[in-house]
């Protein structure tokens, strides 16, 4: 079921576009966060607080955590009785408005009925907003809701927040256990974009990623097997890049990284304690709205949210869960139908190949072979969890099973793919193919035993990073088929150049089509990180979970890193010869202690720079944890 859209902009001065090529049509207004209060400005304010609860910036959710358990919103959480002041600076559009709403955490609705907390908005000392919310038990769901407000500033110079306990019981309530909240606290202010008509010259963009797909299960890339007639045809059109590298192996910091083109210690969306997309980073969409393109975004991974604020920049941004892309095509007909010949950027964030593994099977055809006679759904899973765990397991039945959800994952390639082919003679029927860029790539692959592991996260391996990445339209050479190293991240800039726009705002990258450019930089060092990281035993002895893994590659070695707290002695390091050993399986690291020391150095250099320039970030708390565990991020012994 889909869920509610959002709309969100960034600060004019942090993100602003050159006007658009093409045929201009009238001003229309949109808006844009040009202050957010969250999880700094607000905090400095802090005038009253309890001493057993004081007021910090947070996740919270009314309801229980759970897997992909919606309605967690980065807030200033407050528990009564709090008083923060926070000033308003100069300069505010004389219309901005302040977005915010109020709500209870979960652990408030226990216990019988009693006090209320009252939450109060002033405005330059003008009472903006007051509103009460029950404590106990009884409290409907449906009365848990965040209530969403948007306030007139009018001008005012000072905002002043406030939560107080009212009625029978309030002096025997736990602070501790009563978090009540302010969240988004944004100052939104309107913008002026115009129009304008798409055409071949200043043509409409399409961005489609595939979650978890590994470059080599098309046949593009090679593959045998007949999973991707649609992308075939798309990259016989236009440029395919054999070795395009994400950034890191799994969705939360590869998305991240794709929307901002920033690494993910830069961006600093990495984990459940780092994980909201800051506001004062400039993103892809963002660029094209205020270029005065519509933009649109539908995800199906509960990861990409606006809870996390991946809505940034987008007119409409539609969330559903783990819908298949065939089912979603029919809103996106609806809202490219409803845009007409004016110029757009589209976002579909689809995963088909994401586990687990349920193909439509009319789709899928003779991809997916009969199961073995003693499979059940989640038992490759589950083996898998116990060779982690250094527990015995059946390697011929684990090699058996892996085999076959290999099978059924082609499967799910195959019915993505025929959405895609959906969308391209949509295009077709709407007139819009010769006026439209698409690009076709991934967030991260997957691995089924390659390097002894399932799944995706746990490692920096090609299998897990090697995504595809497929442009056609406008501008794009037909038949391009480069070889060299490129950087996924590197897409929006990509995108932008093609559609003939230059965001000031949006950080400087290589345009993907700049050969020259990707000549000089093919081999220049590459970093990449998870903070998902799992250190295979050896020998049938149990894995490590190390949580942060690193790997540069420079030239023609890659070094693996795990650091661990009790010093350089103890980290876990591999390094690998690629041009002896591309398939990364012999580790090189004890006879070039000098190389392996100089590329850890570099990776140290590297996160120290990106955090010097890292905007500041949430922590997710027990919801984020429990949604990452419930995908099978957070590895269970």
């Amino acid at each position: 079921m889909p869920l509610r859209p959002s709309t969100l902009l960034l600060p004019l001065a942090l993100c602003a576009c050159s006007p658009q090529p093409g045929s201009e049509r009238e001003a229309v207004e949109v808006w844009q966060v040009e202050l957010p209060l969250i999880p700094e400005r607000a905090s400095k304010g802090v005038e009253l607080q309890n001493d057993r609860a004081p007021v910090h910036p947070g996740f919270l959710s009314p309801f229980p955590p759970k897997t992909a358990a919606l309605g967690s919103l980065p807030a200033l959480i407050a528990p009564p009785p709090a008083m923060v002041r926070v000033p308003l600076p100069d300069g505010l559009d004389p219309r901005s408005r302040l977005r915010l709403a109020t709500g209870l955490g979960v652990t408030a609705y226990r216990g019988a009925p009693g006090p209320k907390v009252r939450f109060t908005v002033e405005l330059d000392g003008r009472v903006a907003l007051e509103s009460l919310r029950p404590i106990h038990a009884e409290v409907a769901e449906a009365e848990r809701e965040w209530e969403h407000v948007e306030l007139e500033l009018g001008g005012a110079r000072e905002l002043l927040l406030r939560t107080e306990l009212l009625g029978a019981g309030s002096a025997g309530t736990d602070p501790v256990g009563l978090d009540a909240a302010f969240a988004l606290l944004e100052v939104l202010s309107p913008l002026a974009v115009r129009r304008a008509r798409a055409t071949p010259q200043a043509p409409s963009v399409i961005c489609i990623l595939i979650d978890t797909l590994r470059a080599d299960r098309l046949g593009c890339y090679g593959y045998e097997r007949a999973t991707s007639p649609a992308i075939d045809a798309v990259a016989e059109g236009g440029a395919l890049f054999e070795r395009a590298i994400a950034p890191s192996s799994w969705t939360w910091p590869s998305t991240a990284s794709l929307m901002t083109s920033l690494e993910p210690p830069h961006h600093g969306l990495v984990d459940y304690d780092a994980c909201f997309l800051a506001n004062e980073l400039c993103t892809l969409p963002e660029a094209m709205q205020r270029a005065g393109l519509h933009t649109a975004g539908f995800s199906v991974n509960p990861l990409v949210h606006s809870d996390r604020n991946f809505h940034q920049g987008f007119d409409r941004f539609q969330e559903y869960l783990w819908t298949p892309a065939n089912e979603l095509l029919g809103d996106v007909e609806e809202w490219l139908r409803a845009v007409g010949d004016e110029r757009f950027f589209l976002y579909l964030h689809v995963a088909d190949p994401h586990g687990p593994y349920r193909p439509d099977l009319a789709l899928a055809g003779d991809l997916v072979g009969d199961a073995p006679h003693d499979y059940e759904h989640g038992a490759c899973a589950e083996m898998m969890k116990d060779r982690l765990a250094g527990r015995p397991v059946d390697e011929e039945r684990l090699t058996t099973f892996t085999r076959h959800i290999s099978t059924l994952y082609d499967g799910e390639v195959a019915t993505v793919d025929h959405a895609v082919g959906r969308l391209v003679a949509l295009l077709d029927e709407l007139g819009l193919s010769d006026r439209t860029v698409l690009a076709i790539t991934s967030d991260h692959g997957e691995e089924f035993g390659d390097h002894g592991l399932n799944g995706h996260g746990m490692q920096l391996f090609d299998e897990t990073v090697r995504v595809p990445l497929v442009l056609s339209g406008p501008g794009v050479p037909s038949g391009l088929r480069h070889t060299g190293r490129v950087e996924m991240r590197f897409v929006g800039q990509t995108l932008l150049a093609l559609a003939g726009l230059e965001a000031v705002g949006f950080p400087p990258g290589t345009d993907l089509l700049d050969l020259d450019a990707l000549a000089a930089g093919a081999e220049g060092p590459l970093f990449l990180s998870t903070s998902r990281g799992v250190w295979p035993g050896e020998g049938g002895a149990a894995a490590e979970p190390v949580r942060e893994l690193f790997s540069l590659r420079h030239g023609d070695y890659k070094l693996v890193w795990a650091p661990r707290e009790d010093g350089p002695a103890d980290d876990l390091v591999k390094m690998f010869d690629l041009s002896a050993d591309p398939e990364m399986s012999t580790d090189v690291a004890p006879a070039q202690a000098e190389r392996v020391a100089r590329m850890r150095a570099a990776i140290a250099a590297w996160l120290e720079r990106c955090a010097r320039r890292r905007p500041p970030s949430l922590d997710g708390g027990e919801g984020a944890f429990e949604l990452l565990r419930g995908l099978g991020y957070v590895q269970e012994r």
